[in-house]
């Protein structure tokens, strides 16, 4: 019987191998990379500033808070796969981000991790999100107009598409061979299963 990915080398990196993507940060001894293509982030934010200054009024506030919140909400997802695996006692190998990927990269191969221990750690960055979303759907209902209404406004939409990630989908993978699950969803889906 085939191992679940998550307990293969293929997934784990279990020679932990630098990334494909530049070291940007260490957190803790968590080393946090950056692939090139985050760079695209940067570009649909600077694509989206000369409408927003000629149009004037909210735009301008509206478009640095919705670089700001997608950038938080991304970050503090993927926070929440590293504090799940750490309290599931798996290690935290690092973290990518890029324009399609994010991910935390934890365990090693050959740990012992139950699939419900799996399906915390992969439920834990949605987590996240819908405790944002719920703030944020708070915070938008006592703020009256200005930058703090924006604010829970654009964390409603980016945390509320966050939690599109529970959808299970499996996209192919690298060597062709199989499907690998590629969204917190799917992850859940296929831990349960083992369970």
């Amino acid at each position: 019987m085939a191992l679940p990915y998550w307990r293969e080398a293929v997934w784990h990196h279990s020679d932990v191998q630098s990334p494909a993507g530049r070291r940007v940060a260490t957190i803790g001894s968590t080393p946090i990379y950056a692939r090139k293509s985050a760079l695209g982030w940067l570009l649909l934010f600077a694509v989206m500033i000369p409408p927003a200054l000629f149009i004037g009024g909210d735009y301008p506030a509206f478009v640095a808070i919705f670089a700001v919140v997608t950038i938080m909400a991304l970050v503090l997802h993927e926070t929440g796969h590293a504090v799940a695996a750490l309290m599931a006692g798996q290690q935290v190998n690092y973290a990518i981000f890029g324009l399609r990927v994010a991910a935390v990269n934890w365990g090693r191969e050959g740990d012992a991790c139950a699939p419900r221990q799996v399906a915390f750690i992969a439920a834990a960055g949605p987590g996240v999100n819908l405790a944002l979303f719920l703030v944020s759907v708070l915070g938008f209902a006592v703020t009256g107009a200005g930058s703090a209404h924006i604010a829970f406004g654009v964390g409603r939409l980016v945390n509320g598409l966050g939690l599109l990630n529970l959808i299970p989908y499996h996209a192919p993978d690298p060597a062709g061979n199989r499907r690998r699950a590629s969204t917190d969803g799917a992850v859940i889906v296929q831990a349960v299963r083992a369970a």
